[in-house]
């Protein structure tokens, strides 16, 4: 299990601070057989990244069935 903050949160200047969709899509790679929750976005305004866009790039990569994208207040329970 892998928990990723994929925002890709960012101040006014400089690139992300948070996982952008192809860091999760490379996290998805380097560890094909974990699943992998991605969380932090759409809750703070400085996250461009939303659960849309990041379903959108892990579908077309083929990896979105290894990602959880929680909604807001979703919990998850992990076997």
């Amino acid at each position: 299990m892998i928990v990723v903050n994929a925002g890709a949160a960012q101040f006014k200047s400089g690139g992300p601070i948070t996982m952008t969709a192809e860091d999760v899509v490379r996290v998805c790679r380097a560890a094909p057989h974990a699943t992998v929750v991605a969380v932090h976005m759409e809750a703070l305004n400085h996250c461009p990244l939303n659960r849309a866009d990041l379903g959108a790039v892990l579908d077309e990569a083929g990896l979105l069935p290894q990602v959880w994208i929680p909604a807001n207040g979703e919990s998850l329970t992990f076997p």
